[in-house]
């Protein structure tokens, strides 16, 4: 019987066994019985994931249920979320953890040593300036660090937000030159995503827009 004063629960008993194949077939021989008014299924209720971080419960993650979804999978490193956008805060603390690393570029010596077309390409690619730099000019927080943070900025470090990729990796496909860093305009969003395609990313955020009218 339930653990409870209410005297209306007294006669409701409650079974537990490990079976669960056999619980519908239970179920039908317990209200057969003549003295059983209704017989049904407890389901057994658990917690969704939660993580750590400061402001993880942001409306966009509870909208779209990500805690259930972290439930089944968190993601892993080797799922590329190339950011076709302006440019990355590479240093930020919730950015910095989650920046791919090229396993087949030896950093720094001017050779293109996985022949994908890019040199040095060891954390991204400047497309704009057709370099190998795609940090924020400045170390200002622009419009690429936000949307890479909410797809995968680092999870359960106890700081800033949680992402809805939690354990997948963030590369950085700057289409903003430098110079140009100030104004609205993406200068190559193209050659960002050529990059994206070259190394293998197995998707690409875009966030942007534009006009154009044909005369």
């Amino acid at each position: 019987p339930f653990r409870t004063p209410d005297p209306r629960l007294q006669s409701v008993r409650e079974i537990r066994f490990g079976n669960f194949e056999l619980m519908d077939g239970f179920l039908r021989e317990w209200e057969a019985i003549s003295n059983v008014e209704y017989s049904e299924a407890v389901p057994i209720m658990r917690s969704h994931y939660t993580p750590n971080d400061v402001s993880w419960l942001q409306w966009h993650l509870t909208t779209i249920g990500a805690n259930q979804a972290w439930d089944f999978t968190k993601g892993n490193p080797n799922i590329l979320i190339a950011i076709v956008d302006d440019a990355l805060l590479m240093t930020h603390e919730d950015m910095a953890p989650k920046i791919y690393t090229n396993p087949n570029e030896i950093p720094g010596n001017g050779i293109d040593d996985d022949n994908n077309g890019f040199i040095d390409d060891v954390n991204g690619w400047d497309a704009a300036d057709n370099d190998n730099d795609p940090s924020s000019p400045g170390g200002a927080f622009g419009h690429g660090t936000h949307v890479a943070g909410i797809a995968a900025a680092a999870t359960d470090n106890g700081t800033g937000i949680a992402s809805i990729g939690f354990n997948v990796s963030i590369v950085p496909c700057k289409s903003k030159l430098d110079a140009n860093i100030g104004n609205p305009n993406l200068d190559n969003t193209y050659g960002a995503l050529d990059y994206a395609i070259a190394i293998g990313a197995d998707a690409a955020n875009m966030s942007f827009g534009g006009s154009f009218s044909i005369t």
